[in-house]
């Protein structure tokens, strides 16, 4: 299964938080599930001890200020991947040329970007575009992601 999450931030967590994010994430991530970071993990070297604990396979859409930990699968600005019948574009800041069809989804980490997001949306007339970013903390599916928008 796949999961999105942006803006941890982990640095900025004290240790009962850090260790209840660890739990939550484990709880719902099973050990081959895929995990795709859209930016703000973390950017200090407490990245490589935290990511050793989570579950998951994860991959990293850097923002500028992530530490570029050798426990990532992979590290890139922009990717492209599949996910169920949908094609779902990771960046962390919202890309400005965009596909105009149902199946593509594009989604963003950058948590300060609802003007571009708006104007974007506007120009490409394309409703996808969704930030991976929640409260809780914990990575979602896609399904979840899309049911947010549909509230």
């Amino acid at each position: 299964m796949n999961y999105y999450i942006s803006n941890l931030n982990i640095e900025n967590l004290d240790k009962r938080q850090l260790k209840k994010f660890i739990n939550n994430w484990n709880n719902k991530i099973s050990k081959v599930d895929n995990v795709y970071i859209l930016g703000k993990f973390c950017s200090t070297r407490l990245a490589n001890k935290v990511l050793k604990k989570l579950h998951g396979f994860k991959y990293l859409i850097a923002s500028s200020s992530d530490y570029k930990s050798k426990h990532y699968m992979w590290i890139r600005s922009i990717k492209e991947i599949q996910d169920d019948k949908f094609t779902v574009v990771l960046c962390y800041y919202p890309i400005g040329k965009m596909k105009k069809d149902d199946t593509t989804v594009y989604l963003y980490g950058y948590d300060t970007a609802a003007p571009a997001i708006t104007s974007l949306v506007s120009k490409y007339k394309i409703s996808q575009i969704l930030s991976a970013y929640n409260d809780e903390l914990l990575p979602r599916t896609l399904v979840e992601i899309l049911a947010d928008i549909h509230k």
